[in-house]
């Protein structure tokens, strides 16, 4: 099955299936969606921090956040079923990547 992501009203993304293929591309979709939806959250978990609890703006990023770990999980569910090997390897280049990004000490390179 092939999958799209759309940005959903609210905030976040939202997986959808059409066609039954299982090719590549489905693969790269999910892929996609994960890395996508997995680093919206951060910086969405970030925003909130920023803006507190009870903020003007906190039930917007609320959403976004809900949103965000809904495609994620929903993505990564369909990836187990396609590949779970490249799964494996996604999860561990995405937290790489998020303590890179979002560590508190600063990198020269």
């Amino acid at each position: 099955m092939n999958y799209r992501s759309e940005k959903k009203e609210g905030g976040g993304l939202s997986v959808q299936a059409y066609g039954e293929r299982t090719d590549l591309q489905s693969v790269t979709d999910l892929e996609f969606v994960m890395t996508n939806s997995a680093f919206g959250y951060e910086y969405a978990i970030s925003a909130l921090d920023k803006e507190g609890e009870w903020g003007f703006g906190s039930d917007k990023i609320k959403q976004e956040v809900d949103g965000y770990k809904k495609a994620y999980f929903e993505a990564r569910r369909k990836l187990k079923r396609l590949d779970e090997r490249r799964l494996t390897k996604l999860e561990q280049d995405l937290t790489m990547q998020k303590m890179m990004v979002f560590s508190r000490q600063k990198y020269l390179h």
